[in-house]
């Protein structure tokens, strides 16, 4: 009976909460049958009955919350750009693999004298590379996709169990870095929604939002991010590392090659560059008839839909680079597709009007601060735009908290504090969802690794709350600091 119990707990919330419970302030009956069934897909989740069958249970739930038609419902979810990019990316990574290009880039980078039996050095090399990848392509697909076959090669070589700790905290710190620092770019993107609201207030008071200070923030605060995985994170979350400072380099390059063939250079070339498209398009002046064929008509998404069916077209000795009919069974991983697809919808109506529950949180969250002083207002909201976006849209997030302290920017300008440091705490806060599938789609797509299989979603519940502690502490010095000297 025990064992049951999570499942008809979820059943209670996602088909009898939400008809029984009375609406308070401006949650509205939809709202109510909304969360239930948000709530109800998080437990089916969190206890490991799968994502595929949550999913399935959440949408029949949401159809019945009348939020929208099962059409609205299933076009939201399964057909947005973001999904189509993550079933692509599934397909490229499934070729890098199946290559084995990682094993041998790994194999290469862990032969070298400078990080061979070094563990904190590969440590700090691996997020310095994953927040320049993050930052520079402002989409967390690339660091989460690349990074996860990556690791996935380094237990192989190293021999670290695959649900090894050591494994879940690079998997989750990947992500996590990814995120925070794909925000760095202002005019792209998710920085403008927090921007944008800043910039309404600062042109009615006559202050400005320095676009300058605001990436002066992101960087500072992604720098100590760095250093506290490096350095600190080891011995707070207790992680093993003695297998990298054993590594010998004869045991990794014996009967091994750490040189690409050709088949594997053509595959990683073509994934890092359908990873790598907006990087690409940056230099282009965008009024040229390059960059609106590039970028308006075709963009990233059906870029990397062109490079999946090229692997699939080219090959060697009569045979493709990549087998896609055989392969995309097993190299899509079908329930973080069902689940995006369900976090997607979630979001959209957990945050919507109809639901009233964004209007709620912001009267509650600016009542909460209304005699703060200045630095537990900071301290306060770093740690609710990194909490509440684990388990409440991201975007929300984002806007709430943007849209209750952009109204304050006099009042922190008079104290002599520089308001344009704000922004980079929220919108960093806000797409750091690593502790629970309900975060955003990547969180979903996160545990749905073969490294969080079993009590992997506990371990990101736990061990993931302390990492975004570590994130609130890197923000908030940065923010209090920068917001005085600048």
């Amino acid at each position: 009976m025990k064992k049951h119990i999570p499942t008809i707990a979820a059943l209670l919330m996602m088909f009898v909460f939400g008809y029984v419970c009375p609406t308070w302030s401006t949650v509205t009956p939809v709202g109510l049958k909304v969360l239930g069934a948000f709530i109800g897909w998080l437990i089916l989740v969190i206890a490991g009955k799968g994502m595929v069958i949550a999913s399935c249970l959440a949408f029949f739930a949401f159809a019945l919350s009348g939020y929208q038609t099962p059409a609205e419902l299933l076009a939201a979810g399964f057909g947005s750009t973001g999904l189509l990019q993550f079933l692509y990316a599934f397909l490229l990574t499934g070729a890098f693999t199946r290559s084995g290009a990682g094993e041998v880039i790994v194999r290469w980078a862990l032969s070298r004298k400078a990080l061979n039996g070094r563990p904190m050095l590969f440590m700090l090399v691996w997020w310095t590379a994953m927040t320049i990848l993050g930052a520079l392509t402002t989409n967390v697909v690339a660091c989460m996709m690349l990074g996860f076959s990556l690791i996935a090669s380094i237990a192989k070589v190293v021999g670290y169990d695959i649900k090894d700790s050591w494994c879940r905290f690079m998997i989750a710190g990947t992500v996590l870095v990814g995120g925070t620092a794909g925000v760095l770019i202002p005019f792209q993107g998710v920085p403008t929604m927090s921007l944008t609201v800043f910039d309404k207030y600062a042109e009615q008071t006559g202050l400005l939002v320095d676009r300058g200070a605001y990436v002066t923030a992101v960087v500072m605060s992604s720098v100590l991010l760095i250093l506290c995985f490096t350095f600190l994170a080891r011995k707070v979350l207790r992680l093993d590392v003695t297998p990298l400072k054993r590594l010998n380099v004869a045991d990794i390059v014996e009967g091994h090659t750490v040189k690409l063939s050709r088949k594997q250079v053509i595959i990683t070339v073509i994934m890092l560059v359908s990873y790598l498209y907006p990087v690409f398009l940056m230099p282009l002046d965008k009024a040229s008839a390059a960059y609106t064929l590039l970028n308006d008509r075709i963009g990233q998404t059906m870029f990397m839909g062109l490079a999946v069916a090229a692997l699939a077209l080219i090959g060697e000795k009569g045979e493709p680079y990549y087998d896609l009919e055989k392969n995309i069974g097993s190299d899509v991983m079908w329930g973080a597709i069902a689940a995006y697809a369900l976090v997607t919808v979630a979001a959209g109506a957990v945050a919507s009007d109809a639901a009233g529950i964004k209007d709620w949180l912001l009267l509650i969250l600016t009542d909460a601060v209304s005699s703060m002083p200045l630095a537990l207002v900071i301290l306060f909201f770093a740690l609710v735009s990194t909490f509440l976006t684990q388990v409440f849209s991201n975007m929300a997030t984002i806007i709430i908290v943007s849209s209750i302290i952009a109204p304050m920017m006099t009042i922190f300008a008079a104290k002599g504090f520089n308001v344009s440091v704000i922004p980079a705490f929220i919108l960093q806060g806000g797409m750091s969802a690593i502790a629970t599938a309900g975060g955003s789609g990547f969180a979903a797509m996160m545990l749905a690794q073969p490294s969080f299989k079993g009590d992997g979603a506990a371990w990101a519940l736990k061990k993931g709350s302390i990492m975004l502690l570590m994130l609130v502490a890197c923000t908030f010095v940065t923010t209090m600091v920068l917001g005085y000297i600048f």
